[in-house]
């Protein structure tokens, strides 16, 4: 399920494995892993290893980026209830598509039915700053882009992305999601 490469002046040297590849580095050792939609390679830990080619993280989606008037849909159906957080995903069904599964929300977290085949799971945290949760982490554990939308009550909502790489996580920049940003809208997080 595992392959494990080199990364040399010629490119990539090993077996590709059929799930992901861990890639030893001349800047450390990185995941990196495709599907039909997504691509993503995330460095899950920074060191020099002398005799090898540096390498950049990198995500790409392979369909394009996800229209900006997505997320003003998604900011809307966040703000009928700011006192539950609420689940959407995105999925590739030959054009993006919005899908909001059946779901219980609390304060403190929501439980929704699973969306197969989402490259985007977004949840809200309502009047909360946008983060990460242990939750988080212990549930994406996917090959996907996750986004947490916060600070809704003030005008001025916050978003956090990151990619996940089955359990591996790198921050993201908006622009390298969505193809725009509706204006009133703070980032968190920038991919390096």
């Amino acid at each position: 399920m595992v392959g494990y490469l080199l990364a040399r002046d010629g490119g990539l040297e090993g077996l590709n494995g059929p799930l992901y590849n861990f890639i030893f580095a001349g800047n450390g050792v990185f995941i990196e892993a495709e599907n039909e939609i997504l691509r993503a390679r995330v460095r899950i830990s920074p060191c020099a290893i002398r005799g090898l080619t540096a390498l950049a993280e990198e995500v790409t989606l392979k369909k394009g980026l996800v229209p900006g008037w997505m997320l003003n849909v998604m900011l809307g159906a966040f703000l009928s209830d700011l006192e539950r957080e609420q689940f959407i995903a995105v999925t590739w069904e030959g054009c993006y598509r919005l899908v909001k599964p059946p779901q219980i929300g609390e304060a403190g977290g929501v439980t929704y039915v699973p969306v197969e085949g989402a490259v985007l799971e977004v949840h809200s945290h309502g009047r909360l700053a946008p983060f990460f949760s242990a939750t988080d982490d212990r549930d994406e554990q996917g090959l996907k882009v996750y986004m947490v939308v916060g600070q809704m009550h003030n005008g001025l909502p916050s978003l956090a992305l990151r990619v996940g790489v089955y359990g591996y996580y790198a921050p993201l920049n908006w622009a390298e999601v969505f193809d725009s940003l509706p204006g009133g809208i703070q980032v968190q997080g920038d991919f390096q």
